[in-house]
């Protein structure tokens, strides 16, 4: 049975900088859709969580986990058969390599970062109170930055438009930049193939 993601950020974070969590049912979906989003940016789960990997055998002694730093080793098997192995720096060793290229290699471990790191806190924090924000204003979801207002007054004649320029376009106030992409995916993006989290 799969482990479902913790979320990067609490209500707890959100009231230390005083933010309205009144509405638990929005606040969860808000903070939900933030931490998938930073999930996504980053390319790893980030917080601590228990997967496992499969790949197949070769001859190089050792094995780097993906997803952050490892905090601890399950199980390590060959062909479906519990293996010894060593941790040497952060990875999985074996003197005799990691069985032959048909090999099956299987490993569950627990890894990311535990606690979540701060910075990551305060951007979902950020993220989150702008959420809330939007989705408890006066206009509602339908709020957008980036909107620009043009009026125009002559006599008793009066033009108001309201616009959005392409780029500047907000489909989401809880959308990452993507400096901060590209940031989340540097400090975090070093994956391999993970098939399941429990």
């Amino acid at each position: 049975m799969a482990e479902s993601l913790p979320q990067l950020v609490t209500a707890a974070d959100l009231h230390v900088f005083n933010i309205d969590t009144s509405s638990q049912k929005q606040m969860d979906a808000v903070i939900d859709a933030v931490s998938a989003g930073i999930r996504s940016a980053a390319g790893a789960p980030i917080s601590a969580i228990t997967s496992t990997v499969e790949f197949g055998g070769h001859a190089e002694r050792f094995f780097e986990l993906p997803g952050g730093p490892l905090l601890s080793v399950d199980e390590v098997r060959i062909n479906d058969q519990p293996v010894e192995y060593k941790l040497r720096n952060g990875m999985l060793y074996r003197r005799a390599g990691w069985g032959r290229i048909d090999d099956d290699v299987q490993v569950t471990w627990r890894h990311g970062w535990d606690p979540v790191p701060a910075d990551v806190v305060k951007l979902a924090t950020n993220l989150v109170a702008a959420g809330l924000n939007e989705a408890q204003s006066e206009e509602g979801l339908a709020s957008r930055r980036g909107l620009v207002s043009r009026q125009e007054s002559i006599d008793d004649y009066s033009l108001q438009e309201s616009f959005v320029r392409g780029e500047d376009e907000v489909v989401d106030l809880t959308e990452l930049p993507d400096r901060t992409r590209q940031w989340l995916r540097e400090r975090f993006g070093r994956q391999a193939y993970v098939t399941g989290s429990y």
